[in-house]
């Protein structure tokens, strides 16, 4: 079933693919300053910390 059965009208299948595609437009761009901007040492330390951390209540 695609996103022209799913839709309500073929407008708002238009529509959920133009957001799908700006969305991901927007994406790309982002990937691309994280890209250049290298490394970051607060977010690694977050990360390691993040890591570390038990997740009881998911398990």
């Amino acid at each position: 079933m695609g996103i022209i059965d799913r839709a309500p009208s073929r407008a708002a299948a238009v529509v959920q693919g133009l957001e799908r595609d700006r969305l991901r437009r927007a994406s790309e761009h982002d990937a691309e300053i994280l890209a250049d901007a290298g490394p970051d040492p607060d977010m690694d330390a977050l990360a390691a910390f993040a890591a570390g951390t038990p997740l009881h209540d998911l398990g």
